[in-house]
């Protein structure tokens, strides 16, 4: 059944009944619990309207129920972080500086920009991958670019408030030491050898498509296994800009 406000009305019913019949503890905080669900029940009737053609239902499911965590948890740790929670009466575990970029990124990356730019997806996209679509005219690039300024500006502004400092300054005491800059050091050579070798390899050996971009898998196994042993964290971060992008194609 479509969710509405009349099917939210009796989910809550049935919901604040099922936690007196089970004698929830008062801790869990059946505000949230409610908030959650009918967010959950807004981001599945509405997202997979929004672009019905990308998911299937269940892996629509999926998405908004990690989407709904995801967010209400920033929303909740972004009050606790401007003390407009009480500590006391409702404790809200603290985060590292990467965390929180991972948080912020994700919740504005996959959820804000796809419905910014659904508009866009509908009048310029296409159902299939077979169709080639011409590039965009002018007008809705700019369009386009501009929904990426402000999403950029709201995730510069509210990451920067979460960490109290200002993101660029926490990207330098970060991203600048030894450690973190090795990392990358490795990546840019591993790309530098593994880009050039693979087509060259491909074609000495005269591989087929299906089997030369594994070649390109083993690349990216290079890239991230070693690293996972050593900063999963810097891994997570850098990780990030690739998630989002392949959730919005």
């Amino acid at each position: 059944m479509p969710w509405s406000v009349t099917s939210g009305i009796v989910e809550s019913i049935l919901l604040h009944g099922l936690c007196i019949a089970l004698q929830v503890p008062p801790n869990m905080f059946l505000v949230h619990v409610h908030i959650a669900l009918h967010l959950y029940n807004v981001l599945l009737q509405y997202g997979l309207a929004a672009v019905s053609r990308s998911f299937t239902y269940g892996e629509a499911m999926v998405i908004a129920q990690g989407m709904t965590f995801l967010t209400l948890d920033a929303v909740l740790f972004t009050l606790h972080q401007g003390s407009w929670l009480r500590p006391s009466s409702y404790p809200v575990p603290q985060r590292d500086g990467i965390a929180i970029i991972l948080q912020v990124g994700l919740v504005l990356s996959m959820l804000l920009l796809p419905l910014l730019c659904t508009p866009l997806f509908h009048t310029y996209g296409t159902s299939t991958p077979r169709i080639v679509r011409p590039t965009l005219p002018a007008a809705p690039t700019a369009h386009f670019a501009g929904l990426l300024v402000i999403v950029a500006i709201m995730f510069i502004v509210w990451t920067s408030f979460l960490l109290h400092m200002p993101l660029w300054k926490w990207m330098v005491d970060t991203l600048l030491v030894p450690s973190k800059v090795g990392v990358a050091a490795y990546w840019l050579g591993v790309l530098a050898v593994a880009v050039p070798c693979c087509p060259i390899v491909a074609t000495r050996f005269k591989l087929r498509q299906i089997v030369a971009r594994k070649l390109y898998h083993v690349m990216v196994v290079l890239l991230f296994l070693p690293v996972s042993f050593v900063d999963v964290g810097q891994l997570l971060l850098y990780n990030l800009p690739g998630s989002s992008l392949s959730f919005q194609l």
